[in-house]
C-alpha cells in the first residue's frame, strides 16, 4: 500500500509533538500509512516545509495543510483517503 500521508516535523518541536499526538490515532483509526519526515534531515523537505512545520502533505491529492490542524478537517480528508 502507497504512502498515503507524509508528516513534516522535526525534533525539539512541541507543535510537531502536539500535531503527532492528533494525527497518529487517526491514522490508526482509518487504518492510513503515514511516512514520517525530519526537515532538518531532508533539504528538499526543509526547502519546501522548514518554516511551516509541522505538516501534513497529502500525495494523491498534492495538498499540504501546515499547523494548526483542524481535528475534524483532517478526519475528513483521512476518511476520503480510506474509502
Amino acid at each position: 500500500m502507497p504512502i498515503q500521508v507524509v508528516f513534516y516535523h522535526t525534533t525539539d518541536c512541541h507543535l510537531c509533538d502536539l500535531a503527532e499526538a492528533m494525527v497518529t490515532p487517526l491514522l490508526t483509526h482509518y487504518g492510513l500509512i503515514a511516512e514520517a519526515i525530519d526537515v532538518a534531515e531532508d533539504s528538499d523537505a526543509f526547502a519546501a516545509y522548514g518554516e511551516q512545520i509541522p505538516v501534513l502533505y497529502f500525495p494523491a491529492t498534492n495538498v499540504a495543510i501546515t499547523w494548526p490542524f483542524d481535528p475534524s478537517d483532517i478526519a475528513a480528508r483521512f476518511e476520503l483517503l480510506a474509502t
